[in-house]
């Protein structure tokens, strides 16, 4: 049987306070190269490094380097602390949820048609953790190096349009909670099952288009 080509396979965790259900979940600045989906909310998480052996790593990688406590020494940043704080809740209470399979048809100001495994895990925060995200935010202080922070709840982004939640994630939160949460209909999913240990692991079934994990 032909393999299906992989375009991207990014490790994105879904993040909910232990308490309040609330979901602290990446923005889009202006300069993000898609217009489409500039102030749109998004997963936290990443691509894989050539280095990467597997989903688990790549995500451990961006959460470490998106929340490096020495951003906290620059200004316009929470503190070091703080940073800190939060990224260590986040990283011990990491669990796997699924993989999806995404084809993503070309949307206007956005990537043309592409395919893209998201391994995607979850993590329930301690309720201090996240005020203290809350806290920051409500200050305009920056916590991650890339673009935002914003803290969500599933009935609000329910009622936003199908750009405000990016790319993969409206379909992930809507097989997690079992809500609809509105997406472009350009985006096609299929669930498959827990992300696997490594990429290697994925070969059986996908091929790289890039070809980084075919040796």
């Amino acid at each position: 049987m032909e393999k299906m080509i992989i375009n991207f396979h990014p490790s994105l965790v879904i993040i909910e306070s232990e308490k309040t259900n609330e979901l602290l979940m990446g923005v889009y600045d202006q300069t993000y190269p898609l217009m489409v989906f500039r102030g749109s909310v998004n997963l936290m998480g990443g691509n894989p490094n050539p280095n990467d052996k597997g989903p688990l790593e790549v995500l451990l990688r961006e959460l470490n380097e998106e929340l490096a406590s020495n951003h906290g020494e620059k200004d316009k940043f929470a503190s070091k602390e703080d940073i800190k704080a939060i990224r260590l809740s986040i990283t011990q209470k990491i669990v796997p949820f699924k993989d999806f399979f995404f084809k993503i048809k070309k949307i206007p100001g956005g990537r043309e048609t592409h395919t893209t495994i998201g391994s995607v895990f979850y993590s329930n925060i301690n309720q201090n953790a996240f005020e203290i995200a809350r806290e920051n935010l409500s200050r305009n202080k920056k916590i991650v190096s890339e673009g935002g922070l914003s803290i969500q709840t599933l009935d609000g982004l329910a009622k936003k349009g199908k750009f405000y939640a990016a790319h993969l994630t409206a379909p992930i939160l809507n097989e997690y909670y079992g809500v609809k949460i509105p997406f472009p209909e350009e985006v096609h999913t299929r669930v498959l099952v827990e992300p696997k240990e490594t990429f290697e692991d994925y070969l059986q079934d996908f091929s790289y288009n890039n070809g980084w994990r075919e040796h």
